[in-house]
Formats: structure tokens, C-alpha cells, sequence
């Protein structure tokens, strides 16, 4: 979020500085203000992208969880599915992390209610 907020304020101050203070001569601060518009527009065009790659994970999950309740009574089969769900647990537990931070609109709410498979 203060990414978005940082890049927002940059991008006024230059706007400011280019079409109020010295509108004549001042290319310094028109590419500034340019790149600081292209990293914002970039920075909010990831998030639906992104929050769509957390979801696709989730069904991911969905989907292993259930192979690993069909595979319970083959130990053999299991061991393959086990190193998956040990991934997928662990990244269940960094997109949790990054949740919860300053990152968190790139992670939709579904992740935090999500279990890990057991």
C-alpha cells in the first residue's frame, strides 16, 4: 500500500513542479514524472493478474486435497503426493505471510482462511 501511496506522491509533485512552478524548462522533472507514472500504472495492473495466480494456487489446492484423501490407503502413491503437499503448505505459509504486510493487495482474503492439508 505505501508503495502505491509513495509512487501517487512523486507523481503529484512532479506534476506540480512541471505545470506550475516551471512549466517552461524543466525535462528533468517530465521524465521523472513519466517513469513514475509508467511504475505506477504497472504497479496496479499486476494486482488483478496476481490475486488471479493466488486463486489458481487455491483451486491447486482444491485438487490435491482431494487426490490426497483418494490416495490415503496406498503408501507408495502417497509418498509423491506428500512432497507435493509439503510445497503447497509451504507456500501456503508465505502467501499467509505476505498477506499481512504492506503487499496485501496483491494477496485476495481467500488465503487467509485457507488450511493446509493435513
Amino acid at each position: 500500500m505505501w508503495v502505491l501511496i509513495l509512487l501517487v506522491a512523486i507523481f503529484v509533485v512532479l506534476a506540480i513542479v512541471v505545470f506550475v512552478v516551471q512549466p517552461w524548462n524543466d525535462e528533468l522533472a517530465i521524465v521523472g514524472m513519466l517513469a513514475c507514472g509508467g511504475a505506477l500504472l504497472i504497479a496496479l495492473g499486476t494486482i488483478p493478474f496476481y490475486r488471479a495466480s493466488v486463486h489458481d494456487q487455491l483451486a491447486r489446492r482444491d485438487a490435491l486435497q482431494q487426490s490426497y484423501s483418494e490416495l490415503r490407503a496406498n503408501p507408495l502413491e502417497m509418498a509423491t503426493v506428500g512432497k507435493e503437499i509439503a510445497e503447497w503448505n509451504g507456500w501456503l505459509a508465505s502467501a499467509k505471510y505476505w498477506n499481512g504486510t504492506q503487499w496485501r493487495w496483491w494477496w485476495p482474503d481467500d488465503v487467509k482462511q485457507t488450511k493446509p492439508i493435513r
